[in-house]
């Protein structure tokens, strides 16, 4: 028996496959924007509101006022505004659903 093992078939994939054009891709969709308009606006208006007030806390505290923390309603009332604003940019930003008719029974006598 010899030592070397007998050298395997290799199959070389087919050269027409190789070159042959990939199917082309589908166009994209264009991407909507509107979306990233709305949480920009949304973030900038969150951003200039968050500076006036601290803003208006350090002039209290350089005038020597005191500063009067939040109370727990006003924060609660905050939160929810915050959270009511953020759910109103999320349907501006849902694509508008088609109108459903009704089905109307007809008038009794």
């Amino acid at each position: 028996m010899s030592s070397n093992p007998k050298p395997r078939k290799t199959t070389l994939p087919d050269r027409r496959a190789l070159l042959a054009r990939p199917t082309p891709k589908p166009p994209l969709k264009p991407i909507d924007r509107r979306p990233y308009w709305m949480g920009m606006l949304g973030s900038v208006l969150a951003g200039v509101l968050g500076a006036l007030m601290f803003n208006r806390a350090a002039q209290d505290a350089a005038r020597g006022r005191k500063i009067a923390p939040l109370g727990r309603m006003q924060v609660f009332s905050l939160v929810l505004t915050v959270v009511g604003v953020l759910r109103q940019l999320a349907e501006i930003a849902r694509p508008p659903q088609p109108a459903t008719k009704k089905p109307t029974r007809k008038p009794r006598r």
